[in-house]
């Protein structure tokens, strides 16, 4: 999950570190190539799918954040507040990407997810009355144009493979809305738990919301849960999840928010590599065309950004 927060020690003249962006952009690897994990599990039902996700990643980082910041004591419009951020950013976010994964291509699915930076930003001007620059506008502009030029030749047919895939990343673009919702209310946080114990809250929280839907899915409609299945989920849980708040605060703190920024070029570029190296797809110019677009949008997002602002939180889960 994308965010950012006031930095303690603001350094505007900050130079890019070499290792701060190779740990920013492998937790962006990591995160793009979700949609390797997302073709893999088809055909397990998805609210088993983010519960499994959920519940390993909250295996590993709920004990952690108790050993090292204890029980926390919110109060109860906190945890409220608290279990919509899980829902948007943990459980709609992945059921909506992934579910937008199986009617869609990786290509077009990793194309799209580049845009959260840029909607996020759009969220804030919308939602907090931010006043956006110059360069926020034409980011946002080019995104959009973007946007639409991957979709405008899905329309005015009766073709239904073309009509799955424009269903299919409508959903992917409602997740990475879902996900802009999640750091719309972070940025409103009074006090905001540390980076560790919230990405722990998330998972736990998701996975309590979440694990009730499965059962009763599995109870009226059975999927088999693979060892394939498991395995990739796994993966997702270890991988982006928990290495990914690894390696994107370790690389966070080396750098700038303009940089952190755009380390966040690797997601989509990962997505479309990993989908045409693993998956064997061959994106034609028109995704060229809008990937070029949102490559484009991600650093003009970042130049309207405060310097003194830290991409400190956390990565697109």
């Amino acid at each position: 999950m994308v965010d950012t927060k006031e930095d303690p020690d603001p350094r505007p003249q900050q130079s890019a570190d070499p290792a701060g962006f190779a740990m920013a952009g492998g937790a962006m690897v990591l995160v793009g190539s979700i949609v390797l994990v997302g073709k893999t599990v088809a055909t397990l039902d998805l609210a088993s799918v983010t519960a499994i996700r959920l519940g390993i990643a909250g295996v590993i980082l709920v004990p952690w954040a108790l050993a090292r910041f204890g029980v926390p004591r919110f109060s109860l419009l906190m945890w409220a507040r608290l279990a919509v951020q899980a829902a948007l950013g943990s459980v709609f976010y992945t059921v909506l990407l992934f579910g937008g994964l199986r009617l869609t291509g990786a290509v077009e699915a990793g194309i799209i997810g580049g845009l959260l930076p840029v909607l996020s930003g759009l969220f804030g001007v919308i939602a907090l009355g931010e006043r956006p620059g110059r360069a926020l506008i034409a980011a946002i502009a080019l995104g959009t144009a973007s946007l639409i030029l991957l979709n405008a030749r899905n329309l005015g047919t009766d073709d239904p493979a073309t009509l799955a895939r424009l269903a299919g990343n409508a959903l992917v673009l409602l997740a990475v809305l879902s996900e802009c919702g999640f750091i719309l209310l972070q940025k409103t946080l009074a006090s905001e738990p540390p980076a560790l114990q919230m990405s722990a809250l998330m998972s736990g929280l998701g996975f309590v919301l979440i694990a009730p839907v499965a059962v009763a899915v599995q109870a009226v409609a059975p999927s088999a849960v693979t060892a394939t299945d498991l395995a990739a989920l796994a993966y997702y849980a270890i991988g982006p999840t928990v290495g990914g708040y690894v390696l994107w605060y370790a690389g966070a703190s080396r750098l700038s928010a303009g940089h952190c920024a755009v380390a966040t070029l690797m997601m989509p570029l990962a997505a479309v590599v990993l989908s045409i190296l693993v998956l064997g797809e061959r994106p034609d110019w028109v995704q060229g065309l809008a990937l070029a677009g949102i490559l484009c949008a991600i650093p003009l997002g970042a130049l309207a950004r405060s310097p003194a602002r830290a991409a400190a939180a956390q990565p697109p889960s």
